[in-house]
């Protein structure tokens, strides 16, 4: 089953899991051509080093055809290495991102700030 939208990071508890809008958990990655908790979790490749809350960055992986907004953030868990991702299928834009963040986890994205991002890649 191809997930087109997804969110990875901490909902309700701590602990990195991955998530659809309607919050069902998202077992195999791989069958869902999305990168995994394991490609995501803490990645120098997806997140801004060093480990600035508010920080991220905006990737599209052209193979899968998905874009990855990627921030650090303390707002379920106030330990280092929080770290959050919007999984978007498409080539998207920041503002973009954001706003289907906004629109389909609107419980999530009341907690966070639309991160700083320097850099995409």
């Amino acid at each position: 089953m191809m997930v087109d939208i997804a969110f990875f990071g901490c909902w309700g508890t701590v602990g990195h899991y991955m998530y659809t809008p309607d919050k069902q958990q998202v077992r195999d990655c791989k069958q869902a051509y999305i990168p995994s908790e394991y490609d995501l979790d803490g990645s120098p490749l997806f997140l801004p080093y060093p480990e600035n809350p508010g920080e991220g960055r905006i990737t599209y992986l052209p193979a899968l055809n998905v874009t990855v907004l990627s921030w650090w953030n303390r707002v379920i868990d106030t330990r280092p290495a929080v770290n959050s991702h919007l999984i978007v299928r498409q080539e998207t834009r920041l503002d973009t991102m954001w706003a289907i963040f906004v629109h389909k986890f609107p419980e999530l994205a009341a907690l966070h700030t639309k991160p700083i991002v320097g850099r995409t890649y």
